[in-house]
């Protein structure tokens, strides 16, 4: 055990001294531009979508969405988790659609970890995609979720809580 604690200490040693000879070889910062990666995005098994207000609200959000072939009334055709913040309120979701006729939707806020939203939408989400990289959610919302591989996107911190006690 000392000796895995010498050895993490010596490589933490090694990584501070490296890095602060190269910091010490910039004499001026003149010409150094530093640019934010895109990279956010929902994992290999989801589509990241940004989302974008269709009545000019001002937020940023995302959508992590899993699509299936929703062929019956039992599994639905999209699942999604969504978090973000519509003029300073912050909120976090998850929500579904299944086909009957068109995409029939539901979401519930994920309530009590510092987030200001909290609803229920329950059938009243109007899912449409629009083609292979547009989904455009009305009714109840008013919003379109543009595909992407990856975005500038800081998420919410992880929740603590899934759901809010109910007072008795």
């Amino acid at each position: 055990m000392h000796r895995l604690t010498k050895s993490v200490a010596m490589s933490n040693l090694v990584a501070l001294t490296t890095a602060t000879t190269a910091f010490a070889q910039i004499t001026s910062t003149q010409n150094l531009h530093l640019s934010q990666r895109a990279s956010f995005n929902c994992g290999s098994h989801l589509r990241t979508y940004v989302v974008k207000s269709l009545d000019n609200r001002a937020g940023t959000g995302i959508r992590c969405v899993g699509i299936s072939d929703g062929q019956n009334n039992t599994i639905p055709q999209l699942a999604w988790y969504g978090e973000g913040d519509w003029r300073g309120a912050t909120y976090r979701h998850v929500g579904h659609a299944f086909k009957s006729g068109s995409l029939v939707g539901s979401a519930s806020d994920i309530y009590g970890n510092g987030e200001d939203i909290k609803n229920n939408y329950n059938k009243n989400l109007k899912v449409e995609i629009v083609n292979s990289s547009t989904i455009r959610v009305t009714g109840a919302w008013n919003e379109e979720w543009q595909l992407v591989k990856s975005t500038n996107y800081n998420p919410l911190s992880r929740p603590k809580r899934l759901f809010e006690k109910s007072e008795k």
